[in-house]
């Protein structure tokens, strides 16, 4: 990003899942299973998804 097109701070940016890569600088390097994940998945299907507003919001 340039800083012509860099987003204001607290604002929220959709990306594309096919822009996302691995990072060596991730942290969570655990693997989940496959019944981990399909667990989430219910989850987020029956509360649906929830957003950290930050401090103040």
């Amino acid at each position: 990003m340039t800083k012509k097109t860099q987003p204001k701070s607290g604002s929220e940016i959709f990306v594309p899942l096919n822009m996302l890569k691995k990072s060596p600088r991730n942290v969570r390097k655990v693997e989940h299973t496959a019944a981990e994940i399909e667990g989430l998945a219910t989850s987020i299907a029956a509360n649906g998804m929830l957003q950290n507003r930050g401090a103040g919001t």
